[in-house]
């Protein structure tokens, strides 16, 4: 093994050079160990990375346990929950339920996403009413597309900022604090936290780095919630965004690989990491089973379970079951195959990031998934 780590990060490091990758990390998962670990240019292997839209799995996972106390139902009106009727102004008499937010066909768009985040550090942006509703003060027609809920599929970030205020109105709790309580505690997770003032060892958090081609030199990039103070807003009050606007449930998860490969684990355990069950395989079974199949906004084929999703692209005649993110600078990536009892995380920081005509994959992805994949599956 000595010797195949040697010549994977030697690759690995050609690729890092070529696409001017500043920090890379990634592991394998077989047989409920990890087989391999490698951290190279800045990362270490105790680094804390913002692992971008990977988080949006451990906000489904927090709801579902809620959901196997019995406290909602799948089908469920989300409004019933939040004591705010949602719905998209273009369709108002067909509610949205807790599937559309969890597979990305409530209505709400990806566009909308854009000028969300645009104006995430207002401080006049406190309540989920302003940024939703056509009242609203931050209102744009923009966030609601033209089609109903459960039409198609259309990648949305205010969707999960609004499944994390779903986890503050349903459980009582602060969502970061619900999640540590119930999730990154039990698991031993001790270094995982959507709020950085929570991490134990902050001194380990990257920052994210962005290449800039004019400069030929890496920036650090922007980091839009490195820098908040703990306090919560008040998520007893109904209109409020919570936590979540600050701390983006949709993407704001800072954890170390060893950590998410315990998250990973329990996936592929259907719910239970070395001894510890935080879901039942029933739960477990949900989110990882095809819940809406159907078309993008842009025409493409989709298949997705309950945030979890089949990716075939990354290794020949093989599917993954899992999540990407890709924030500000980061491409991550944690997916598993159940059959071959095997998993893979990844994480490239500050990287050139482009995709080839035709291909699913960022270049740097393609590149490092296929040597390491190709280590360990022929």
């Amino acid at each position: 093994m000595k010797s195949s780590s040697q010549s994977i990060n030697k690759d690995l490091l050609k690729y890092m050079e070529q696409l001017k990758v500043h920090g890379l990390s990634a592991l394998i998962v077989k047989n409920n160990h990890i087989l391999w670990h490698t951290a190279l240019g800045s990362a270490q292997e105790n680094t804390i990375f913002r692992v971008a839209s990977i988080s949006k799995t451990v906000i489904t996972t927090a709801l579902m346990q809620l959901f196997e106390k019995g406290l909602f139902k799948l089908e469920d009106d989300i409004s019933d929950y939040l004591d705010l009727k949602i719905r998209n102004p273009k369709y108002p008499h067909i509610p949205i339920n807790f599937i559309h937010l969890f597979t990305h066909t409530s209505g709400l768009t990806e566009v909308g996403d854009d000028y969300f985040y645009d104006n995430i550090h207002d401080p006049k942006l406190k309540y989920l009413s302003q940024l939703v509703c056509t009242d609203g003060d931050f209102y744009r027609d923009e966030i609601w597309a033209n089609y109903a809920p459960g039409d198609f599929y259309d990648y949305s970030n205010i969707g999960y900022t609004i499944l994390g205020c779903l986890i503050e109105k349903i459980s009582g709790m602060a969502f970061n604090d619900y999640c540590i309580e119930h999730i990154f505690k039990p698991l031993g997770m001790e270094n995982s936290s959507f709020d950085v003032t929570k991490l134990k060892h902050l001194e380990n958090l990257t920052p994210i780095y962005r290449f800039d081609e004019s400069m030929d030199s890496h920036c650090i990039s922007f980091d839009d919630y490195s820098s908040i103070s703990s306090k919560a807003f008040d998520y007893s009050d109904p209109r409020t965004l919570g936590n979540c606007i600050k701390f983006s449930p949709a993407g704001g998860l800072r954890t170390p690989l060893l950590d998410l490969s315990k998250f990973m684990r329990t996936h592929m355990n259907m719910g239970e990491y070395e001894g510890i069950r935080i879901l039942s395989p029933k739960t477990a079974g949900l989110m990882q089973k095809i819940y809406w199949e159907g078309k993008t906004v842009s025409g493409k084929d989709k298949k997705i379970g309950l945030c979890f999703y089949p990716n075939e692209n990354l290794y020949p005649n093989c599917s993954f079951t899992g999540h990407s993110g890709d924030a500000y600078g980061i491409l991550s990536g944690m997916f598993f195959n159940k059959d071959f009892d095997f998993g893979i995380i990844f994480v490239e920081n500050g990287g050139i990031q482009y995709k080839e005509d035709g291909h699913s994959l960022f270049k740097i992805e393609e590149l490092c998934y296929g040597r390491i994949l190709r280590e360990f599956l022929t």
